[in-house]
């Protein structure tokens, strides 16, 4: 898999955020580019849908992206980078009452995922990438919310870089959700 340094995967997605922006499309850089880690493997992005896009399979077509895969929740593009370089470009939907779930989703990294996940099914609640549910009722919308909830340090987006790091005393194995 291709590394690209953070200063040109910053450029892209920034084009691509600023052409949506034009469109009134409201795209939010999320991933590693989010955490700011200086080299990064794709670009995630979230997009908020219900005012002018309503699913991302009515996403206007740019004409530097192709379209790999997806459907009303997901897109997987390709751009070149530079002549050989192609760094993949997901885009996640979400919507007002998801976007904090669907940001510390796409955000991660994996094991801090991981590790929410485990608190919640600890506390009788459900963490999906739509949120924190306790059976229907959504019960945490923003990031901080359901890492408030789950009794977990409220880490930003640069901390989590270093929660591995910070917390290897925890165990992480993925949990059924």
């Amino acid at each position: 898999m291709s590394r690209f340094k953070e200063n040109e995967a910053r450029r892209v997605a920034d084009a691509i955020v600023s052409q949506y922006q034009q469109a009134g499309i409201y795209l939010f850089v999320a991933g590693s580019l989010r955490r700011g880690c200086r080299e990064v493997g794709d670009i995630d992005l979230v997009a908020l849908v219900g005012g002018k896009l309503k699913s991302l399979k009515t996403l206007p077509r740019l004409g530097n992206l192709r379209f790999v895969r997806g459907g009303a929740e997901y897109h997987r593009y390709e751009h070149d980078i530079k002549r050989g370089k192609t760094i993949g470009i997901d885009i996640w939907a979400a919507n007002e009452n998801t976007l904090g779930g669907m940001l510390l989703f796409a955000t991660g990294p994996a094991d801090y995922n991981i590790f929410l996940r485990q608190q919640a099914k600890k506390r009788g609640f459900h963490l999906n990438q739509l949120g924190l549910w306790r059976g229907d009722k959504h019960i945490a919308l923003t990031e901080d919310e359901i890492q408030v909830a789950l009794k977990v340090p409220t880490l930003n987006q640069w901390e989590r870089n270093q929660w591995k790091r910070n917390n290897h005393h925890y165990e992480t194995k993925a949990v059924a959700s």
